[in-house]
């Protein structure tokens, strides 16, 4: 039921009614387990019990039905009775009044109610008890236009029998009519959804369904599309459902033992004013959140952002492609300007936060955060260094750290294509060439998996200076001469690489080293294999050299 207060007089409507005078004897007496009886004949229709009472049919399921017995023959007077009895509307109205309620209480979810009652308002259409009770399982239902038709022919009538539940009931008419306005496919899914809910509530459900829905609009009424907003909250398996006309239905489920938590609906198109609006949903039901307004700017919200390119030594860049992308956005702003002679570009943007890109030929694209407020203009400048092309190439052996004599070995190459990522197979994820700035360096890992603790052997690099016997063997040369068995006799030789700055790895899992074409290095790392908890030694030797 929609609250306690029409529960208790429910339950108070079917005192009264079974106080009334019982109609006469029928064929049968129909006990219900309430209490109550009936008096008809009775057959069954699968799993139903039709009664049959005089020229109307009462269905009442079988599992609310205490007994069936049978009347002694009754003589022409007690028929002629019966007769007279199950011919006045009103009380077969009553009877069917009394089964529906009665069903109310024992099964609320089971809709039967509604057969009854509708049979019982077309008995006596004049009778506030039954007109009240209609309309409210005609809401019950999803049917507001017919329990408004109901209500505006007895509106007085229920609130003389009413008073205290009439204005009630006019409120939840006005809500569903209004509801029945929204999208069809919206109020089909919201009734389907609430028709599905168990009646009572579990209280120990290992997961809860929340649901709420919510319509989104801005400042001017347009409905503002998916694209143009996020839905987050503390929760599982969530899910957002469009509908027409910026109407959305947001659904997930809450932990056993989780608090409520509010939804959030940030917005981020990239048109859109930053805001945030926060509801909540309604365990098993769905819950009307209201309508969320979105302010979008307009052109005269534009901002001027300078942008200045250069190059390493200051120098402008010309022909130089410039473009903003706003932080926290579902979409980016479409502007784009190249820059002229001067290296100068401007852009003309919405107030925000913005990461601005340059990228020219020849150069490493660069990069920089910028906030642009209302108030004013702003500018950035963005310097870009020469791309770099190189090639790696690395020989490494794989030695477990306890006495187990197997070993495992291999050559790779990896190009670094002007200062682009260089993509590579998942077996060489620990070493590598990057650009850090206008520097080429080199990428080693101190473990393959994760961030696992270091191993037992020490971690070292080196890089190998020329031989005293052969001072002026090329660096291929030098690179051959190297066995891989030999690698720790290098250790403490030779020289340390600069170390560049972190690059934000926990655990220096990554470190990056300073290198130029021409270097061979050589060096230790070590690693566990996740699948058995294994300390692996890893060796190698590798060669810089200028990619042709």
């Amino acid at each position: 039921m929609p609250s306690s207060l029409p529960s208790r007089f429910l339950a108070l409507t079917l005192v009264l009614v079974m106080a009334a005078p019982p109609a006469a004897s029928a064929a049968e007496t129909i006990t219900l387990r309430s209490g109550a009886t009936l008096h008809g004949v009775a057959s069954m229709d699968g799993d139903i019990v039709v009664v049959t009472i005089g020229e109307s049919e009462v269905r009442v399921p079988l599992e609310l039905i205490a007994s069936i017995a049978t009347a002694p023959p009754a003589a022409a007077a007690h028929r002629a009775a019966v007769g007279r009895s199950v011919a006045d509307p009103a009380a077969r109205a009553t009877e069917l009044l009394l089964v529906a309620l009665e069903g109310k209480l024992h099964d609320p979810g089971s809709g039967s109610s509604l057969g009854l009652l509708t049979e019982a308002h077309q008995l006596s259409p004049a009778d506030p008890r039954i007109a009240y009770w209609y309309a409210s399982e005609l809401l019950d239902r999803g049917h507001g236009r017919a329990a408004s038709d109901v209500l505006e022919k007895s509106r007085e009538a229920i609130a003389d029998a009413y008073p205290a539940l009439s204005r009630t009931l006019s409120e939840r008419v006005e809500r569903r009519l209004s509801f029945e306005e929204l999208p069809a496919a919206l109020v089909e899914r919201v009734d389907a959804i609430n028709a599905a809910a168990p009646t009572p509530r579990p209280d120990a459900a290992r997961e809860t369904p929340m649901h709420a829905y919510f319509r989104v609009v801005d400042q001017s009424g347009k409905p503002l599309g998916r694209d143009g907003f996020r839905v987050s909250v503390s929760g599982s398996d969530e899910v957002l459902e469009e509908f027409p006309h910026g109407y959305y239905l947001f659904r997930y489920n809450r932990g056993s033992g989780s608090r409520p938590y509010p939804c959030k609906l940030s917005l981020q198109g990239a048109d859109l004013k930053p805001g945030e609006h926060e509801f909540f949903a309604d365990p098993w039901s769905v819950k009307d959140a209201g309508t969320f307004t979105a302010a979008r700017f307009t052109a005269e919200d534009r901002r001027e952002l300078s942008v200045r390119v250069t190059d390493a030594q200051g120098r402008p860049v010309a022909g130089a492609s410039v473009s903003a992308r706003r932080l926290n956005v579902s979409s980016a702003d479409s502007q784009q300007q190249v820059t002229n002679d001067d290296g100068a570009a401007t852009l003309k943007v919405y107030p925000g936060a913005y990461s601005v890109q340059a990228t020219g030929s020849g150069f490493r694209p660069g990069n920089q955060q910028v906030e642009v407020s209302a108030g004013r203009a702003a500018t950035a400048t963005i310097k870009l260094h020469q791309a770099i092309t190189a090639l790696l190439r690395i020989d490494w052996r794989n030695q477990a750290t306890d006495d187990n004599p197997g070993a495992v070995s291999g050559q790779e190459e990896v190009v670094l294509d002007e200062g682009a990522q260089p993509r590579v197979p998942p077996h060489l994820q620990w070493i590598g060439l990057t650009q850090v700035d206008d520097k080429l360096a080199l990428t080693v890992g101190n473990r393959m998996y994760g961030y696992g603790r270091p191993g037992p052997s020490p971690t070292w690099i080196r890089v190998v200076p020329p031989a005293d016997d052969a001072p002026d063997a090329t660096p291929a040369e030098r690179y051959q001469s190297i066995e891989l068995e030999d690698i720790h006799s290098w250790q403490g030789k030779g020289r340390q690489p600069k170390s560049l700055s972190p690059r934000g790895y926990p655990n220096n899992a990554l470190a990056s080293y300073q290198v130029s074409p021409g270097d061979v290095l050589v060096g230790v790392t070590a690693w566990r294999d996740p699948t058995n908890g294994q300390f692996y030694e890893r060796s190698f030797k590798a060669i810089v050299a200028e990619s042709e």
